[in-house]
C-alpha cells in the first residue's frame, strides 16, 4: 500500500514539475505568439494541483480503510 501511494505521489509530482516547467519556459524564454502557450500550461498546473489535492485525499482515505480492513481481519478469531 505504501509503495502504491508514492507511485501515485510521484507521478502527480512529476506531472506538476513539467507543467510548471513549460510555464515558465514560455513566459520567460520564448518571444511573441509562444507567450500564450504559457497561459495555457499555468491554468493545466493549477487545475492539475488541484486534482492533486483530490487525489491525496482519497489516496489517504483508501490508505486508511485498508489499513483498518486488515488489521481487523489479522485479529479476526477463525470460524
Amino acid at each position: 500500500m505504501a509503495l502504491r501511494l508514492l507511485m501515485n505521489m510521484v507521478a502527480g509530482h512529476l506531472l506538476l514539475v513539467l507543467a510548471f516547467s513549460a510555464t515558465w519556459f514560455f513566459f520567460f524564454e520564448t518571444e511573441g505568439f509562444w507567450k500564450l502557450f504559457g497561459i495555457g500550461t499555468f491554468v493545466f498546473g493549477f487545475g492539475f494541483t488541484l486534482f492533486e489535492m483530490l487525489v491525496s485525499v482519497l489516496q489517504a482515505y483508501v490508505f486508511a480503510l485498508l489499513s483498518t480492513v486488515y488489521i481487523q481481519l489479522a485479529l479476526a478469531e477463525e470460524h
